[in-house]
């Protein structure tokens, strides 16, 4: 009864009503009470400024509530990057490779080990770059010349659903987004990039004014399965591309995100745009006539996160809201989409009740992860033809190879066979330094020529 009577009280003297308490705790800080009502009660008290701090990549904290910073975008494609020289972590193949292996269970084990050592670093203080990993990339690759296609699973749209669900579920712990209490995900999957976004750069055109026109056929057919396969594991968010599709760039693009993503597919998580994209509708495709506009049109389309400067640092928020163009509903919906995502990895709960929570560094780096690693690497390797049955090689008796010649430009070169978005492995091994023990222990020679050199610049 004098629970009831503060309650009233405050409610009469401030006009707001406070916070429900259960047990003399609020109800977003309850864990028994369901994440669609702990949301709704934490942005109750939540102010207009701290709620747009939530809609930034690098959220911030509200002190006054004991609510840290966050950081969406950890990256976890192949490997956890340590973004430390002194976090080793295990690198597991590039994904074009784990496509190659067409082993759904293989790739599903890889990103529950990556997962696992994500959760460790977190654990032991050492993830600086939090539980939200920005992966797996399910661009369609079709040509080498777009560009990163070493961070795909291939051609295949069939192949690319498959892979993406099982990695989804591997990272996330194979729990679907559910609203129940302690029913708690291991991380924060993030599957990029949506949609049609198969072009970096190429031939002066690049992926911050490319305008990709896709039929409804092509859309259904490639573009668009590998999207229904991560929304049906659950998948708690998804990135946003550059790219313009059909005339409007994907972040603003409420027929691609309203109607097709979480209207037909079901999606019910955050969406967060890749890192300057927001800025780029106004800037770079000039679809918007400023950042307010720009921002509205995001915002208005389901884009809740902005990577970037464009919602918090350059004011677009704010902006768009004194214009008019977007009012205190939208800014709730965002940030209550994201928070959702934060109540469901247990951020705001006792660390006993996470089962994660007790995942232990010595996973990382763990010889079961190091041997699935090497496994990984053997069964994504296509022999694509062996003439004469020369391999394995011969190395033995009066007819054994004497001397092996290793020519091409990846034979020696540890940063391109290790790829975009790579952590810090323990030890480095190229086929060069591989070849070349393998081959002393038999009193075999080798030689090297890099052969054609690697054009453009970095490893993209």
């Amino acid at each position: 009864r004098a629970l009831l009577l503060a309650c009233i009280s405050a409610l009469i003297l401030t006009g707001k009503a406070s916070p429900v308490l259960i047990h003399d705790v609020p109800i977003w800080r309850d864990p028994n009470a369901t994440v669609h009502a702990r949301v709704a009660d934490l942005l109750s008290v939540l102010t207009l400024d701290e709620k747009i701090g939530l809609m930034d990549s690098h959220s911030w904290g509200v002190p006054r509530l004991d609510i840290a910073n966050f950081t969406w975008g950890n990256e976890c494609l192949h490997g956890v990057v340590g973004h430390s020289p002194d976090i080793k972590t295990t690198v597991f193949p590039q994904p074009i490779g784990l496509g190659a292996s067409f082993n759904e269970p293989l790739v599903q084990a890889i990103a529950t080990a990556v997962s696992d050592e994500v959760r460790a670093l977190s654990n032991a203080g050492k993830g600086d770059e939090g539980l939200s990993c920005w992966a797996p990339n399910i661009n369609i690759f079709r040509d080498p010349r777009w560009g990163r296609g070493s961070e795909t699973y291939g051609e295949d749209p069939i192949l690319t659903s498959l892979l993406a669900a099982a990695y989804v579920r591997g990272l996330q712990g194979s729990v679907n987004i559910t609203d129940s209490a302690h029913s708690y995900l291991k991380l924060i999957a993030t599957p990029k990039h949506f949609a049609a976004y198969s072009l970096e750069e190429f031939d002066g055109i690049s992926r911050h004014e490319f305008n990709a026109w896709v039929d409804p056929e092509d859309m259904a057919d490639t573009y668009l399965p590998a999207w229904d396969a991560i929304v049906d594991a659950g998948a708690a968010s998804v990135m946003c591309s550059y790219n313009e599709v059909n005339g409007t760039p994907a972040c603003a693009n409420s027929e691609l995100i309203a109607d097709e993503l979480r209207g037909r597919m079901g999606f019910d998580g955050h969406v967060v745009s890749d890192c300057g994209a927001v800025i780029d509708i106004f800037q770079n495709h000039r679809y918007a006539s400023s950042l307010a506009n720009a921002t509205a049109e995001a915002v208005r389309a389901g884009t809740d996160v902005d990577c970037g400067a464009g919602y918090v640092g350059m004011g677009g928020l704010h902006e768009a809201l004194a214009a008019g163009l977007l009012n205190t509903s939208d800014i709730d919906l965002a940030a209550g989409r994201s928070l959702t995502n934060r109540f469901r990895i247990g951020e705001f709960d006792p660390p006993e009740l996470v089962p994660w929570r007790s995942i232990p560094l010595s996973v990382v780096n763990s010889p079961e992860h190091v041997e699935l690693a090497a496994r990984a690497a053997r069964e994504s390797m296509v022999l694509l033809k062996n003439e004469g049955n020369l391999l394995p090689l011969q190395l033995e008796g009066p007819n054994g190879v004497r001397k092996i010649a290793v020519i091409g430009p990846a034979a020696n070169n540890t940063e391109l066979l290790l790829g975009n978005y790579h952590g810090q492995p323990l030890t480095e091994e190229t086929p060069l330094s591989a070849l070349t023990a393998a081959a002393e222990r038999h009193n075999v020679s080798v030689g090297y020529q890099e052969g054609a050199a690697i054009l453009g610049e970095g490893v993209w």
